[in-house]
């Protein structure tokens, strides 16, 4: 299960239902990114994160965050390859200039 709550009231997010609470509870591994300092006190709660660890997930830089399975907890950093950073790109600046430069291949729309 993925989820991002960038818009949704504090109410709305998965762990706010009984249902939302048993999936998280239940999945065998579990991966945290940045969290808003709104959103940590529950997150931390939920998953028993040390100080540090919650420190990290409210200043962690884009691609980086925890991978969680069991009690076990491991920061990591995830990198796009140039290809895969064309194929998930969503900024439209980041767009434009590959359509600008001629480099945005056929099968990339813009």
């Amino acid at each position: 299960m993925a989820t991002q709550r960038r818009h949704c009231p504090p109410d709305v997010d998965v762990l706010g239902s009984d249902l939302g609470r048993a999936i998280v509870a239940n999945a065998a591994t579990t991966v945290l990114l940045r969290q808003s300092p709104q959103a940590i006190d529950g997150i931390a709660a939920t998953f028993n994160l040390s100080e540090g660890q919650r420190q990290f997930l409210l200043t962690a830089d884009r691609g980086q965050g925890l991978l969680g399975s069991g009690t076990e907890w491991v920061a990591f950093q995830a990198l796009a390859s140039p290809a895969e950073d064309v194929l998930v790109a969503t900024d439209p600046e980041f767009l434009a200039g590959l359509q600008d430069s001629g480099a945005n291949p056929d099968w990339v729309e813009p």
